[in-house]
């Protein structure tokens, strides 16, 4: 049987025989007055189902919880990480073909850019010189 149904069953049998327990105890121990027995049986037994009302509502949320990450079932491996690749002879380097290795290999000249003269052009956010009027 859930905790949860044993809490909810036995709560009403508890309550009253923890509330008569603090009753008894306090006129034993704390000599508390005859009139006030009522209410520390009273606050006793309201602290009781109210312990287990909390009880209660904790284990639902907590059952709740459980049932909707069971619900989102997440796959124990991920498909990506532990995919066998479909051809054993593709892992590895990448083989480069002779044709391309010099295109690959750059110099210092290469990545000069002042020098080039592809880049004399005025950029768009650049004014452009005025022009010359023609000589006629």
């Amino acid at each position: 049987m859930a905790p949860n149904r044993v809490v909810a069953l036995a709560a009403p049998l508890i309550a009253p025989l923890a509330g008569a327990f603090a009753a008894w105890l306090s006129t034993k121990g704390l000599n508390v007055p005859k009139d006030q027995l009522e209410e520390v049986f009273l606050g006793v037994a309201a602290l009781v189902f109210g312990l287990a009302f909390q009880f209660n509502h904790n284990r639902y949320k907590w059952d709740e919880l459980i049932e909707r990450q069971s619900a989102e079932t997440v796959p124990a491996t991920d498909p990506l990480i532990d995919a066998v690749p479909e051809d054993p002879a593709d892992e590895g380097d990448v083989l480069i073909d002779d044709e391309f290795e010099d295109e690959l290999e750059f110099e210092d000249e290469d990545l000069d850019f002042e020098a080039d003269e592809d880049f004399e052009e005025p950029l768009d956010d650049e004014e452009p010189e005025p022009a010359l009027p023609a000589q006629v």
